[in-house]
């Protein structure tokens, strides 16, 4: 049999294989685990390309599962396996202390920055009613307000900016 082309198949099948690796409890065919399946389409090729004494497009076929594999872990994907490579380059991020990068410790959660936007310092009314000032100003100009619209803006701005 001649393998002459290689078609979108191949890298199907690679997306197959990162997509089971990251999602591995994902569902297919009636209940039929993600890597299951990925298992199964990769097994079968990989027994069709050793009978046909294949060699080529069986070795294309696993370089291109093991370069996505790495380029997915270099996009952020894949980080729970840790057997396969992370290049330190233009994408990834370094988390050693001493290029500045801060190393979590094993088990903790994701971690959230507290700020000001945590607990509104204002209600949805008063909200709404600096919107409609800005609407007005956006069609007519700063003119198009009165002098107790102007007040309004005034006092509303500063209660929004917390001063």
């Amino acid at each position: 049999m001649q393998f002459g082309a290689y078609g979108l198949s191949t890298l199907g099948l690679g997306l197959l294989v990162i997509f089971a690796l990251e999602h591995p409890g994902a569902m297919f065919f009636g209940g039929i685990p993600a890597w299951v399946i990925a298992a199964i389409y990769v097994g079968i090729d990989v027994l069709q390309y050793l009978g046909d004494r294949a060699y080529e497009p069986l070795t294309l076929e696993l370089l291109v599962i093991a370069v996505g594999l790495i380029g997915a872990r270099q996009c952020g994907l894949l980080d729970n396996l840790q057997f396969i490579p992370q290049v330190l380059g233009k994408g990834a991020r370094s988390t050693s202390p001493a290029k500045g990068g801060a190393k979590r410790r094993k088990g903790s959660g994701p971690t959230v920055v507290a700020g000001p936007w945590g607990q509104p310092a204002h209600d949805p009314l008063e909200q709404a009613e600096l919107d409609m000032l800005l609407d007005k100003i956006s069609e007519g100009g700063v003119d198009s307000l009165n002098a107790l619209e102007r007040k309004r803006l005034d006092e509303l701005s500063r209660k929004m900016r917390g001063s």
